[in-house]
């Protein structure tokens, strides 16, 4: 554990513009042309004038004793969180001091980490760390102002599987990203946490009246990655102030299977014939896109979502240099605010960087992944090309396994109203029948609300980021554990 103790002073009403050097409302007209301020009136119940400003999807409202302090007020909320500062208009700002304190901590913990397990691979260890990416849980200590910091899933690599290694059982992992693969060490973390709740074990979580569950108060989980994300943030933090692929900025990008790198993603749909002729490559959507989904319905997936509430990253950390404010747009603002049911929201995490940025790992792409959760005793590694271990065997992260995990925690945690999804006229099903009868693609579908939620988000991304959110063929998920 790690232990970091700070301070949080308020955000001053002036801060922002005081920080651009020019009046909020210029500030916000000019830096983002479509910006517009709407409903202006006079507000009976506190007799002020009042407003909404539009800008990127985003609703800002100001109130004022003239029409034009409310709309410096709606700007000055609106710059707040446009410019990454704070996730919502009402939350006080952390200093930079704290932010460069909680990244600096947060990235040494990660590549300490990471250097302790490729230690066990001396053979191995340079051909394995290009990209490192990891979860940090922070948990609230008990004195104000104390925090208790904790890698639980690390992960390594560059690349998704080949189109020829597809298979229908779940076996296969299908993108071998950093951020991919940390994120399966966390819902691997979750699993094991809902276990121990099972057993009336430490855990992490707490029932809530509804019968889910949901993180402890004082609890958060934080993303570290060594380089930023591919797709839309590093396509143009390697060229920010440049004009070329300006016409591209914010559009959705794919990986192409077996391969490094992203090319701009189009609208044709992907069959499973048309890939395994080889007629067409796996596309598989950037870790840009995929972050900037996680910050609307969660990284819990939808599995999960039948269990607990959306879980959401607190912050993002990227080691090497970066530039910020891409990097904020291309995982928050281009996706501008959308609608979705509760309990899933648009979150926008604080995205840092340490005191001291680590350098660009300039090896070769690796053709394996490393894969880590907190309790295993040696990290795994897997293919990239195939998407199973380096010995043969199925991942541990893989989608049969997880499938499995599920199903074992049924009985315990499915609440009457999870159960009420189901085509039964009972709710009494037990873990046994669905194991037998359903797939692991209709279990996905019994998550309604995720997958409404999911719905709402592709929209919203198709007409926001120039194509429609590319999906893998459906044959993947029809697999069963019978």
């Amino acid at each position: 554990f790690i232990g970091l103790v700070y301070e949080n002073p308020r955000h001053t009403e002036t801060e922002t513009s005081r920080d651009s050097g020019m009046d909020p409302i210029s500030h916000i007209l000019q830096k983002y042309p479509g910006a517009v301020f709407e409903n202006c009136s006079v507000c009976r119940q506190h007799a002020n004038y009042c407003c909404n400003l539009k800008v990127l999807g985003w609703s800002f409202h100001g109130e004022g004793v003239r029409i034009k302090l409310a709309r410096k007020v709606a700007a000055e909320k609106a710059l707040a969180v446009l410019q990454k500062k704070c996730k919502n208009p009402e939350q006080p700002l952390s200093s930079e001091l704290l932010c460069k304190a909680r990244a600096t901590l947060v990235s040494e913990i990660c590549e300490a980490k990471y250097a302790e397990l490729s230690a066990a691979l001396p053979h191995r260890s340079k051909k394995l760390s290009k990209v490192t990416a990891a979860v940090v849980k922070i948990t609230k200590g008990s004195i104000p102002g104390c925090e208790q910091m904790q890698v639980v899933a690390l992960g390594t690599g560059t690349k998704s599987v080949g189109s020829p290694h597809l298979t229908r059982d779940g076996t296969v992992l299908l993108d071998c990203h950093a951020e991919v693969i940390a994120r399966r060490g966390l819902l691997r973390f979750l699993y094991d946490q809902l276990g121990s709740y099972c057993h009336r074990g430490e855990t992490v979580f707490e029932r809530q009246n509804d019968g889910k569950l949901c993180l402890k108060e004082g609890v958060s989980f934080h993303l570290y990655i060594s380089t930023v994300p591919c797709g839309d943030a590093r396509v143009f933090t390697a060229r920010p102030d440049g004009h070329s692929g300006r016409h591209s900025r914010g559009k959705a990008r794919v990986k192409i299977d077996a391969g490094a790198g992203t090319v701009l993603a189009d609208d044709q749909p992907q069959t499973w014939e048309g890939i395994k002729s080889e007629a067409v490559r796996l596309m598989i959507m950037s870790c840009s896109d995929k972050v900037a989904r996680w910050n609307v319905i969660g990284i819990q997936g939808s599995l999960l979502s039948l269990y607990i509430e959306p879980i959401y990253f607190e912050s993002i950390t990227i080691g090497s240099d970066l530039n910020e404010e891409h990097m904020f747009r291309a995982i928050s603002l281009r996706i501008g605010a959308v609608k979705v049911p509760h309990p899933f929201s648009v979150h926008a995490p604080f995205v840092y960087k340490p005191s001291v940025s680590i350098a660009e790992r300039s090896v070769d792409a690796p053709d394996s992944s490393l894969n880590w959760t907190l309790g295993d005793k040696c990290p795994e590694l897997v293919r990239c090309q195939t998407g199973i271990c380096e010995d043969g065997s199925t991942s541990r992260l893989s989608k049969v396994v997880f499938y499995g995990r599920f199903i074992k925690l049924w009985d315990f945690l499915a609440s009457k109203e999870v159960r009420s999804n189901l085509p039964f006229t009972t709710s009494a099903v037990k873990a046994g029948y669905l194991q037998k009868h359903f797939t692991y693609k209709q279990m996905k579908e019994v998550a309604i609300l995720y997958q409404k939620a999911k719905a709402f988000f592709s929209s919203h991304f198709r007409q926001y980021c120039g194509s429609q959110w590319i999906k893998k063929p459906p044959e993947i998920d029809t697999f069963s554990l019978s």
